[in-house]
């Protein structure tokens, strides 16, 4: 995976991180097997997309590692309306 090294991040570092759109998963798996302690969320509207990243990019979700099969701007809206939740 190419990272421009811009922004240093330790593999301790804690966070709730939201993903809108995530394509094959693969930077969403990625940050997952390499950060421990990040909390991902993924939301994408299309559930074709969840089956092609599990099935052919390796994701797995778990107790830190979720996808939501939802319009990403209706997500955003309520998550805006409940108060802050990912960095």
């Amino acid at each position: 995976m190419f990272t421009s090294g811009a922004v240093e991040i330790s593999r301790d570092a804690e966070a709730q991180v939201l993903f809108v759109g995530m394509g094959a998963g693969f930077m969403n798996t990625y940050i997952h097997h390499v950060y421990p302690k990040i909390n991902i969320t993924a939301v994408d509207i299309e559930p074709k997309m969840l089956n092609t990243a599990t099935k052919w990019f390796g994701l797995e979700q778990d107790e830190r590692h979720r996808v939501i099969i939802e319009d990403g701007v209706k997500f955003l809206r309520r998550a805006a309306e409940n108060g802050p939740q990912f960095e």
